[in-house]
């Protein structure tokens, strides 16, 4: 079986890509070349945008309603025993101007290099996802 982790530099994506390959999994990561190059998430989705020929959406939703609704969502998920929708968590994760990955614990723990970069990584996923019908 394959898997494609994203985000496999950190630290839950290290410890999932061990689990995947003590399991026998063959897994590929996405991961950006280990770079002083930082994206936003503004960049992140108007590339992917790009790419699509698609134009980039821009939604301005108040931070303070977003916390709100993401409150009410962990409050009535604790309620129903279910997974919220959205966390506080995530708001303020969301709400951070950029993420700076860095691949260098992945080539350390699994000997993991890089061959592609964050764009052409992005691409190529973006083809694959065309082929299966599922863009």
């Amino acid at each position: 079986m394959k898997a494609l982790v994203t985000g496999s530099c950190g630290f839950i994506g290290s410890h999932l890509v061990k689990a995947l390959i003590n399991r026998g999994y063959e897994v590929f990561c996405l991961i950006r070349k280990t770079s002083n190059q930082v994206y936003s998430w503004r960049e992140m989705l108007q590339f992917i945008a790009q790419t699509l020929n698609v134009n980039s959406p821009v939604i301005k939703i108040p931070f303070p309603a977003l916390y709100t609704r993401a409150w009410i969502s962990e409050a009535i998920s604790k309620m129903t025993k279910t997974k919220p929708l959205v966390t506080r968590k995530n708001i303020l994760s969301a709400r951070r101007d950029h993420w700076l990955y860095d691949s260098q614990k992945i080539q350390n723990e699994l000997g993991f290099k890089p061959e592609i970069g964050y764009k052409e990584g992005m691409k190529d996923i973006i083809y694959w996802y065309r082929q299966q019908g599922l863009l």
